[in-house]
């Protein structure tokens, strides 16, 4: 367990530190410190902690010895952290009288605020009762979803170490490591919108990843790409929504688009590699090896399509529209939507043109591209 404690009185954070040591004997928590304001609010934008114990009372600087009320500060310093808005915080503080003008806001806030009293018990309680919350949350670096079993074994092509399948929480799981990074490829119940939707919204509330990620196989739209190549979802909608008239169907495109932290690092490794060389060893395919990489807009809808006519209608409602597949969308709003707050993109391989030549010659090969491309993705934004 990450906790920072925020701290200046040397005397309070030795008895908050005897807490912390007895309920971690073994050493299982890794604690940094900061006794000033500027340095909290360094420490909270560039570091993810899983416990955050704060003092209301702090000097603005290092070189300041005038503690201030700052509690309006750490709070909206926690809630504008990427890394930090969903960490479990408790406040402790010495002045009876900050307790009861900030109740209110702190548990708006959904922070504990507690009366520190050395001679006390009751904020080693609610410290205690944190502690075993956190415990009992798993959190983990990065969460996979991928709707067949023949995409999640792509990732056994990758620098990936895989586990064995659990059902945890009831969620079809293997347990992942990607250079120290923890993390779970979960397969959906079934495929489309609605199972992926359920699925995502469910496990990123259980399991708090600060990355998810899709991968896997689609269809392509001919003219903007082609067989082989991976496709990034720079913007996906779902293109079932809308409404039938006489003159036929008149689309509704409800959008979702990755962020310009993720866009930005996705648009460099393509710029790199615009043909993916470095992820196609041992494909032994040629119009995989032959493929390029591509970021892109794609479209999702719950039917398999494969029929020309078709493709051609959907394709009129984006004119750059790459890719069409049956769960990113949802999983990419799941994650847009989620109070955790995740990063998000979805990766996958083109392995038909939505006709009737549909055939699993490049399912294999498709999801071990796609595989590669996330794995790299994930390991390049969570280890800067």
């Amino acid at each position: 367990m990450k906790i920072l404690i925020i701290e200046d009185k040397p005397e309070k954070l030795k008895s908050i530190l005897s807490e912390l040591e007895m309920r971690f004997p073994d050493g299982g928590a890794t604690i940094e410190q900061a006794s000033c304001l500027s340095k909290a609010s360094k420490l909270i934008y560039e570091s993810p902690f899983d416990l955050i114990i704060i003092d209301l009372m702090l000097p603005l600087r290092a070189d300041d010895n005038t503690p201030s009320d700052v509690s309006d500060e750490l709070l909206m310093t926690i809630s504008e952290s990427e890394k930090n808005r969903t960490a479990h915080t408790i406040a402790l503080t010495g002045f009876d009288d900050l307790v009861e003008e900030k109740l209110r806001a702190f548990a708006e806030a959904g922070v504990g605020l507690v009366l520190f009293e050395n001679g006390r018990s009751q904020w080693k309680q609610t410290l205690a009762l944190e502690i075993e919350r956190v415990k009992a949350k798993l959190s983990i670096d990065f969460l996979i979803i991928c709707a067949l079993e023949r995409e999640r074994q792509g990732f056994r092509h990758t620098k990936a170490s895989l586990g064995d399948p659990v059902n945890s929480h009831g969620f079809d799981c293997v347990p992942m490591t990607i250079d120290g990074l923890q993390g779970i490829c979960l397969k959906t119940n079934r495929m489309g919108l609605v199972e992926a939707a359920i699925a995502a919204a469910k496990s990123i509330e259980h399991f708090s990843p600060r990355i998810v990620a899709m991968s896997g196989i689609c269809a392509g739209f001919p003219g903007e790409t082609s067989l082989g190549s991976l496709i990034a979802t720079d913007i996906c909608w779902e293109y079932q929504t809308g409404k039938w008239t006489d003159e036929g169907f008149k689309p509704e495109a409800y959008s979702v688009s990755i962020s310009p932290e993720v866009r930005s690092e996705i648009s460099t490794i393509i710029a790199a590699d615009p043909t993916g060389q470095g992820y196609k060893k041992d494909m032994m395919h040629d119009t995989v090896m032959t493929g390029g990489l591509t970021l892109s807009p794609t479209t999702s809808g719950s039917a398999v399509i494969s029929n020309e006519e078709a493709m051609s209608q959907i394709g009129t409602q984006h004119r750059k529209v790459a890719g069409l597949d049956m769960e990113m969308f949802s999983i990419l709003q799941a994650a847009s939507n989620s109070i955790q707050k995740p990063l998000f993109f979805g990766a996958k391989t083109v392995v038909d043109l939505g006709d009737t030549h549909k055939d699993s010659t490049l399912h294999t090969p498709g999801a071990a591209l796609s595989a590669r491309f996330v794995v790299d993705v994930i390991e390049r934004i969570l280890t800067k």
